[in-house]
């Protein structure tokens, strides 16, 4: 929880990266910031375009306005998007009036016909509308990861594109803030309410808002919820974001930012030349004063938890402020990867059920949030009240230890390095910086301050923002009543997106530079030792920074024993003989690195991360513990405590469930969720069952993952010389879980009452994989499921508003001998369940046959191979994944020639016998109150399940 929330902020503090990064930072005439840093280490770039502004500028009464905004700037403008803009214009005024009549408008009956005429121009404008085309010439170039995101300060649209592309993707990324065009507005207005409705069954977001609320009460950030309040978003106003686009969406208010492979002299004219047409404005003071202080303790009692939990928020300071750095510092004392900070140590000595601390400094304000569950039945509010404030005490007092604080540090510096090596987080911390009006060479002066803090600086910042005057929320066992969005009685969109605009005509003729193909080569990219029969070593070179990774991948996973998963806490807990935990997990901080432990279906892991230079020493101190771990016993009872946490939150974990629905119907009873240990079950494992398990597990033969500047043969000396493993142990990896065999439809429901959104999964067992497919198989997926531009996300999307999230995939099964499977996953607002339902299992049984599109998808898939090429540390595990099935060589490429000879009806004689021909599985997490339930049968026998028996808690 807190590396995410901390992301952007602590990566400020980066030190010997920053040093290397070539950045460059000039304004245009019309005043537009352009950031630039060319990195010939990566093999694509990553664009954004950053507008200074968020949702604490929305209006009033029109929050939500920003985010609506956002989803209306990939619709296109005057000239792309539409076959025909001046006849399309008549009915979008029409709308544009109709709009500013419904939000006048109070009597229902007189609502519903307004929105019915608005309905009636937007099907008539959508003869001339392409609302997809910029997504879709987006992915002409290849483009992947294609996305926009409103926070409260900022707004900002990325993708990363193939490193010859950049003149394209600053031609259309200028353009479409140029005179942009709020088409598909009704419709778009409905994928909104899903994304609003899924957030109202997602129970962090609804306590994070809840708690914001209370904390910046009477200020924006409480006021102003991202998505805005359902009030709002049922009376949109054109006219009010009208007139917020045109004051925020300035070119002097806005930033470009370009990191990755390019020469500047080469993309500096296009830059000028397409985003120096951008207009100027004058841009609103900022006139929001900071929160109201809190005056000795704000309780505030509520029932939004699932479990008793209370949060305590403290006020501190902005973003960027002199005071951030020690408090960043602060935070890692208090909670942290190694588990040795403060409120680690209420978990840990089993003071409390679960503890978590964490800090988010935005560009108004700050706040440090404690979440804290009690144990059940036996702990007040009063007493964990009384257990923070001891810890805290212990902060403001300085007693923590010299190593201690060194290791915080160290751990600062390490999540620094491996955030910015990732141009994409790169890119969101210049955008940062622009926010915050800091110049590159202003904001690299502040990144030595963490070095600096001393003792003495936290002590102080404690006892200045962790005083007596703060925030409770006490919640008790409770769920809120969830605000109701409606389905409305809309006619569909009549939209071709088979034609093209004028700008695409012109965007299409713009000159692109020679494609670099790239592919894995398994002897070039990386090194692989064979270590035993069953055992390699894969070892990739870092040439970025000087943080190592190692993931020892024991051979051994969940599939084969469940008891897996609670191992993975107790090596987490556990010490070498004659150590204490505490000394033991602060030494190996001090020594710049982390330790965790993993489970998941096939494998058990050790991963470190840290600095390189210290490896050596750092592998005694694990060898150490992999000999002869302990526990305290009464870390037995911590262990319990995480699982009674986790899955009481699971209870209440819509997506989870519906996942665990999706298992059952693809491996039925063995599927993974269906056989892990219960809470009862874990808590019954004794220390000595604990210790055989782990001597089974280490006796494994292990795949070794590396990244690093050491080469393959002096690691493998290195790891012989100072770890303790069997490379000649035994192997279940894979282990074998056959896919569910059906010869009829089956439609498997589970009913939830307390969930807006309805979750289907659709899958088919496609047959035994094989690699002959591979060509096939990426450009069905991008036909079907090519995002705004496949065939799933703009029938169900973008001409209907069925649903926020589609998606689609055809996958296989690590085995021996693998099988293949089709899904499609579909979240849709639960009354309209059934339409969505007949929607998309029409789609998939009579899949739209448009062979106009197969030129591009083909271009699509090939430049998206080079886009989404893997970085240095994810590349020996796609390799390992590649061999496990079969491969000697990167797949891509032996698919990339086979493009060529695809025809359509290859294409589809695919489809026909690997998905139409298989019969279907539906499984549905939903409430059945909301939808009929009989017209399901049309589809398959229904089976009504509980939840207890899909997944076990």
């Amino acid at each position: 929880m807190k590396f995410l929330v901390l992301a952007c902020i602590t990566t400020l503090f980066s030190v010997s990266l920053f040093a290397q990064l070539n950045v460059i930072q000039y304004k245009l005439d019309n005043g537009l910031t352009v950031i630039l840093n060319p990195d010939k280490n990566q093999s694509t770039i990553s664009g954004a375009v950053a507008v200074n502004t968020g949702s604490k500028n929305d209006p009033l009464d029109a929050t939500g306005i920003s985010h609506y905004l956002e989803h209306l700037l990939f619709k296109g403008t005057t000239e792309l998007g539409t076959t025909n803009y001046k006849a399309e214009k008549v009915h979008l005024d029409s709308i544009y009036y109709l709009y500013d009549e419904l939000a006048k408008t109070k009597e229902e009956e007189k609502r519903d016909e307004i929105q019915q005429r608005i309905n009636y121009h937007s099907v008539e404008a959508s003869q001339y509308a392409m609302p997809n085309e910029f997504d879709k010439l987006l992915k002409s170039i290849g483009s992947t990861g294609i996305n926009a995101t409103t926070n409260n300060d900022l707004t900002i649209y990325y993708n990363t594109f193939p490193s010859h592309q950049a003149q394209k993707w600053l031609n259309i990324y200028a353009h479409r803030f140029l005179d942009p065009v709020f088409r598909s507005f009704q419709s778009e207005l409905e994928v909104v309410y899903e994304e609003k409705n899924r957030a109202m069954d997602n129970l962090q977001i609804r306590i994070l808002e809840a708690y914001n609320r209370e904390f910046y009460r009477n200020h924006p950030y409480g006021e102003k919820t991202t998505l805005g309040t359902t009030e709002h978003l049922k009376n949109p106003s054109l006219k009010k974001m009208y007139d917020y686009y045109k004051t925020y969406y300035v070119a002097n208010n806005m930033a470009l930012i370009v990191s990755g492979n390019f020469e500047i002299g080469t993309i500096k004219p296009f830059i000028k030349e397409n985003f120096g047409k951008l207009k100027t404005g004058i841009i609103p003071k900022n006139k929001i004063a900071p929160p109201t202080a809190f005056l000795g303790k704000k309780l505030v009692k509520k029932r939004i938890t699932p479990i008793k939990v209370g949060i305590y928020g403290f006020r501190t300071v902005p973003q960027f402020h002199l005071d951030e750095a020690p408090l960043v510092v602060a935070d890692y004392l208090l909670q942290n990867d190694a588990n040795t900070g403060f409120i680690d140590e209420l978990t840990v000595n089993n003071k409390i059920m679960m503890a978590f601390s964490f800090s988010d400094q935005m560009d108004e304000a700050g706040n440090q949030t404690f979440i804290i569950i009690p144990k059940v039945f036996i702990q007040s509010f009063n007493k964990v009240e009384k257990l923070l404030f001891s810890q805290l005490d212990k902060l403001k007092n300085g007693s923590f230890s010299d190593q201690l604080l060194t290791s915080v540090k160290n751990e600062i510096y390490k999540n620094n390095q491996l955030e910015i090596e990732d141009i994409q987080n790169r890119v969101y911390l210049m955008a940062s910086a622009f926010r915050a009006g800091l110049t590159w060479k202003e904001l690299k002066k502040k990144l030595e301050s963490v070095k600096k803090v001393t003792k003495e600086d936290i002590q102080r910042v404690a006892k200045q923002y962790f005083g007596e005057n703060y925030l409770a929320i006490h919640s008790r066992t409770g769920f809120p009543k969830k605000e109701k969005l409606d389905k409305p009685a809309f006619q569909t969109l009549k939209i071709n997106q088979d034609k093209n605009s004028t700008y695409a005509e012109a965007f299409n003729l713009i000159q692109e530079l020679e494609p670099q193909e790239r592919f894995i080569d398994f002897e070039e990219d990386l090194e692989i030792i064979q270590l035993g029969e069953k055992s390699n070593l894969y070892v990739v070179e870092n040439r970025t920074n000087d943080i190592y990774e190692l993931e020892i991948k024991f051979h051994q996973g969940q599939l084969s024993e469940p008891k897996l998963e609670a191992l993975k806490e107790f090596m987490d807990l556990s010490y070498p003989t004659g150590r204490k935990l505490r000394a033991f997990k602060e030494n190996i901080g001090v020594l710049g690195s982390s330790l965790s432990f993993s489970s998941s279906s096939n494998s058990f892991s050790i991963s470190l991360k840290g600095i390189e230079k210290n490896l050596p020493q750092l592998l005694q101190q694990i060898d150490s513990l992999i000999k002869s771990p302990v526990v305290n016993e009464k870390n037995l009872k911590t262990i319990a405590n995480i699982f009674k946490t986790d899955r009481k939150q699971e209870e209440d974990d819509a997506v989870l469930i519906a996942q665990a629905i999706a298992q059952y119907g693809l491996y039925g009873e063995n599927s993974l969720l269906s056989n892990r240990l219960t809470v009862k079950e874990i808590s019954n494992i004794t220390v000595s069952e604990y210790l055989t398990l782990w001597k089974e597990v280490k006796s494994r033969a292990v795949s070794i993952h590396f990244s690093g500047k050491t080469n393959a043969s002096d690691l493998k000396k290195l790891l012989a010389q100072n770890l303790t493993l069997n490379y000649n142990g035994t192997s279940e990896v894979p282990y074998p879980v056959n896919l569910v065999k059906r010869d009829r439809n089956e439609v498997v429901l589970i009913d939830n009452n307390k969930i807006r959104q309805s979750h289907l999964f659709f899958i088919k067992n496609t047959g035994m994989y094989t690699k002959a497919d591979d060509s096939r198989t990426a450009l069905f997926k991008q036909y079907f499921d090519g995002g705004f531009s496949g065939i799933l996300t703009q029938e169900v999307r973008e001409y209907r508003s069925l649903a926020y999230s589609s998606s689609a995939n055809i996958n296989y099964t690590l085995a021996k001998k693998p099988e293949s499977y089709f899904y499609t996953y579909i979240g849709t607002q639960a009354d309209k369940t059934n339409e969505s339902v007949k929607l998309t299992y029409d789609l998939i049984q009579n899949m739209p046959e448009k062979p106009e599109r197969l030129t591009d998808i083909k271009k699509n898939v090939t430049l998206k191979q080079q886009a989404d090429f893997p970085d240095f540390r994810e590349l020996s595990s796609v390799v390992e994944s590649y061999l496990m099935v079969g491969y000697k060589q990167d797949p891509n490429e032996l698919s990339a020639p086979e493009y060529k000879e695809i025809s359509f009806n290859n294409l589809v004689s695919f489809y026909e016998s690997k998905i139409q021909a298989q019969a279907t599985f539906l499984g549905i997490h939903g409430d059945s109150k909301q939808f009929d339930i009989k017209e399901l049968e049309k589809i398959g026998k229904i089976i009504k399940l509980k939840k207890e028996d899909v997944i076990r808690f």
